[in-house]
């Protein structure tokens, strides 16, 4: 065979058009007689991964016969990793987005339970002082007491809620 014809130069029988893909999008577009693009990922024998695009087009004789194929292979790697960072991106900002969303739903009705709260606490320290000035029993007294002790604690979780929603949002 002369050096045009060897059969390792044909991209349909070489492994390396055969591993890129190359070999079955040819017979895809010789067996259709229409030009077909595709993409495949092809790792090489000394390990490097690349993504490739392939235009594969017919190739035809003046009576119209399909007598080969013009094939164009273009790397399209670096493409791929920026658009995979783009698509994180965007990712990350949704998630962004919804924290910031959940933050200021959380927010609002611990905003207005901190205020009726902090009302409660002070209307309970009068009705105390109030109660206290009748010389009231030991054991009421106590009871007061650990009611108090219950509106503090509430405040307490609503302020660390809300310090929660604020990290959120500035995290988002």
């Amino acid at each position: 065979p002369t050096e045009a014809t060897r059969p390792e130069d044909n991209v349909l029988s070489h492994p390396l058009g055969i591993a890129a893909g190359v070999a079955e999008t040819v017979r895809l577009c010789l067996s259709r007689g229409e030009v077909i693009t595709a993409e495949h990922r092809y790792t090489s024998s000394w390990g490097r991964t690349a993504d490739v695009r392939l235009i594969v087009a017919p190739l035809r004789g003046t009576s119209g016969a399909i007598t080969g194929a013009l094939v164009l292979v273009e790397d399209i790697s670096d493409r791929r990793t920026l658009e995979e960072g783009l698509r994180r991106s965007q990712k990350l900002e949704s998630v962004g987005q919804l924290a910031a969303g959940i933050a200021h739903e959380i927010n609002n009705p611990m905003a207005i339970m901190r205020t009726n709260l902090a009302v409660l606490r002070e209307e309970w320290h009068a009705l105390k002082k109030e109660l206290a000035s009748n010389e009231q029993e030991p054991a009421l007294a106590e009871r007061f007491g650990e009611c108090e002790a219950l509106i503090d604690e509430s405040l307490e979780g609503i302020e660390r809620t809300i310090a929660i929603a604020r990290d959120m949002r500035e995290f988002a």
